[in-house]
């Protein structure tokens, strides 16, 4: 029991299934009781991995063992909180590209990243719900967080295929429906709009305290009036430069306002890199993508709603070991502990391999 203070409560028991070494799950799970000591055991077979996980007041916790990981395992667990000032949001990061599509030089492409901070020892399942509303439903899921789009945005979509944040639309806005446990969790998606040949007027709402808002734009776009942004830095990702602008902290009920124009007359001609490895790189530009589709497959997979799809995509766990060097590398970097000429060759290196197509990654 991870919140402080708090009982481990009775009646627990934790669901295990054995997976084959690509990740798939197999065979029926077994259901292991906790003592009142916390502790529970179980036979593993030493050449396989297994999923170990359970449920507990509405939030999934889990662990995944890799073959012959024999040793003793820990689940935390947490009590749950309403609170919503439990939240901040440590970086709100918004990346605009021109649409290449054939016939939509006036779309813009857009990736929204945001890592939100959960700064109490309970895990957060949303706010009440108020008086009179819907009880909650797979159709109808509560919504644990409110997350902002543009009243234009089309073609939705999560930027993680394993959608760990549980995206959804309810009433017109989008939310995320997966609880947050203490911590940093990164949620992202990806959405289009189709502006004016004069550009796109973005205005959009802030729900949660904010500490600083990135947006980071294309050669080929240009920022034009955005009160409170400043320009930062130059980034160059896969052979392409943008530019990065960054405002300080907001609050609940600011709105962000930015206007993005087509510089040189709104050309999309030039060479772009598509979204997919935007995605991938962009968890190293802000330090903060964190990909658990193996951690949600064994969500899923205990939960019974995995039945007999395929196993992950092994590049997949490439790309994400590579993102995650990636953002070690930034740490390290802003900590002092490597200099700005190693740094820039390493990262450069590393995001020449993240912009290999995942199957020739090895």
């Amino acid at each position: 029991m991870g919140t402080a203070a708090a009982p481990l409560p009775d009646g627990l028991r934790v669901t295990v299934l054995q997976n084959t070494p690509e990740g798939e799950p197999q065979g029926q799970p077994t259901h292991v009781p906790v003592g009142p000591d916390g502790t529970f055991s179980f036979e593993a077979d030493p050449d396989k991995g297994h999923l170990i996980g359970l449920f507990y007041r509405g939030a999934a916790y889990s662990r995944v063992l890799e073959p012959g990981a024999g040793e003793g395992v820990e689940l935390t667990i947490f009590e749950t909180t309403t609170d919503p000032s439990v939240l901040k949001i440590a970086s709100d990061s918004m990346t605009v590209l021109q649409s290449t599509a054939e016939g939509q030089s006036d779309v813009l492409e857009i990736l929204q990243l945001l890592r939100f901070h959960n700064e109490s020892d309970r895990t957060f399942v949303g706010s009440e719900p108020p008086p009179g509303a819907p009880a909650e439903s797979p159709e109808q899921p509560r919504e644990v967080l409110k997350l902002p789009l543009p009243e234009s945005a089309f073609d939705l979509a999560p930027a993680d295929p394993g959608n760990n944040a549980g995206l959804a639309t309810a009433g017109g806005r989008l939310v995320a429906t997966s609880a947050l446990p203490p911590g940093e969790t990164s949620v992202a998606y990806l959405f289009k709009v189709k502006v004016p040949r004069s550009g796109w007027q973005l205005r959009r709402e802030t729900y949660y305290p904010t500490d600083h808002t990135d947006l980071l734009v294309g050669k080929r776009l240009e920022l034009g009036a955005a009160p409170g942004f400043e320009f930062a830095e130059s980034v160059a990702l896969g052979g392409e430069e943008y530019n990065r602008y960054r405002s300080g902290s907001t609050n609940p009920g600011a709105v962000l306002e930015a206007d993005i124009g087509f510089a040189g007359g709104g050309s999309a001609e030039g060479v772009w890199w598509g979204l997919g490895t935007l995605v991938a790189a962009l968890g190293a530009v802000y330090f903060a993508v964190s990909i658990r589709m193996r951690r949600r497959k064994a969500i899923d997979a205990l939960a019974g709603q995995h039945g007999d799809e395929p196993a992950g995509d092994p590049a997949e766990s490439n790309r994400e070991e590579l993102i995650q060097q990636v953002a070690a590398l930034d740490e390290k970097f802003d900590s002092g502990g490597l200099d700005q000429e190693s740094y820039r060759a390493q990262r450069s290196t590393l995001l020449a391999r993240l912009s290999t197509p995942a199957e020739n990654l090895e």
